[in-house]
Parts: structure tokens; sequence; C-alpha cells
């Protein structure tokens, strides 16, 4: 499907060959979002998944504007940590520790802190890009859930049997990480944790129970 450049169609405009991300800010979120339209690229010349990206990068928005109405911009739940590893996403950043990104390449963190300057203060966007956003106690378990939000975009093509399969691997890997160490937190899994973990695989490699390329799948999903 093909949209005339400048025109926007259902919050997507199509700008040259890349499609952006054109909302107005409800009224109701006023008092928190000092923008009156959200701009943002969708970094995407594909239609469809430029559709995909605008849902997530939307629902995302709505949740942190909630969040701020709600807690002062506090981001404790896992729906809004998951909205600002979203919102982070966009600005085409992974969420690293401030200790991985003050021991690492400085330009990167120059880049990060000019990007955020030109956000809302007030936003959970700020210290999820700057490495110092609390992590809620999400414990493994949940974490197939979230990572099907994170990828939303990236699994929208998928028919039902494939989208079974891509979200049975995480499932699996959840059950298997509770069974053999403990269905933790995510924050609280220590090194320890792990070796006994990838200890339990390779010893069932060891035994012949399971091939090598089998504890590599297992590893893998968890890591």
């Amino acid at each position: 499907m093909r949209i005339e450049e400048n025109t926007c169609i259902d919050g997507i405009e199509r700008r040259g060959r890349v499609y952006y991300m054109r909302i107005r800010v409800p009224k109701r979120f006023a008092e928190v979002e000092a923008r009156r339209e959200v701009n943002q690229s969708l970094r995407t010349q594909d239609y469809p998944d430029a559709k995909a990206r605008f849902a997530v990068k939307r629902q995302a928005l709505l949740r942190e504007w909630e969040a701020r109405l709600s807690s002062a911009g506090a981001c404790t739940s896992a729906d809004n940590y998951t909205a600002a590893m979203s919102l982070l996403d966009s600005l085409g950043f992974s969420y690293k520790p401030m200790e991985q990104l003050i021991a690492g390449r400085l330009d990167d963190l120059v880049e990060r802190i000019e990007k955020v300057g030109r956000q809302d203060h007030g936003s959970a966007l700020a210290p999820a890009a700057l490495g110092t956003l609390d992590v809620p106690p999400v414990r493994i378990s949940e974490m197939p859930e979230i990572i099907e939000k994170l990828k939303k975009a990236d699994i929208s093509a998928k028919n039902a049997r494939q989208l079974w399969m891509w979200r049975n691997k995480y499932i699996q890997a959840a059950a298997s990480f509770a069974q053999i160490v403990a269905d933790r937190p995510i924050v609280d899994i220590s090194e320890k944790d792990a070796l006994r973990y990838r200890g339990r695989w390779k010893q069932r490699r060891d035994d012949g129970e399971v091939t090598t390329e089998y504890v590599t799948k297992k590893l893998r999903f968890v890591r």
C-alpha cells in the first residue's frame, strides 16, 4: 500500500521514503505532557511494518502518560517499565546500566544525553536512557509475555502456528529455569543461579539424555 508523501492517515505520515508517527496529545494528559503533538520516526519504509510499529509506540506513550498522571513519572510496574523500554527503542537505544555507560564509549553517552535533553524531563525515558531506571521485580515466569509485547512489531506478520512456536520457546525456557533454579525476580538472579542452570543442562547432555544442539537452544532462550 502506498501513501502519498506528507499525507497523514490514522496517525502515520510518509515523509520521503520513511514513515512517521504523528498524533495529537489527548487533553487529559496536558498536565504531564508539554507537547501538543508527537512526531517520531517509525524507522521503516514498509507501510505494514509502520502500522505495527505505530501501534506499539502509541501504546507505549499512553502507558507513559498514564504513569505520570498516577505516580509523577515513577516507573515501578512491569507495564510502565515496558513502556519506557519501547520509548527508549524509539530513540534507537537499548537499555544499559549507568556503570556500563560510564565504562563504555563516550560518544554513546553524549548522544544519549543530547537526545534525552530534547525530551520532557518528567518522563521515565530519561532514567531509562541514562541507565538509572528502577527495575520492577518481574519474575522469570512473567518474561515471555513481556518479550512478546516488546517484539510485537517484529512478530506481527506471523501466522497462528508460527506465533505459537515463537511464543513457546520462551514459555518453555522460563518454566525450565524456574524448575531447575527458582521462579525468581530477574533482578535477583545471580551468576551462581546461571551456572547452576547451565550445569544441569550440560550434565543431561553428558549423560546422553539430550543433544548439544538442544542444550544450546535451552541456554539461548533463557539468556
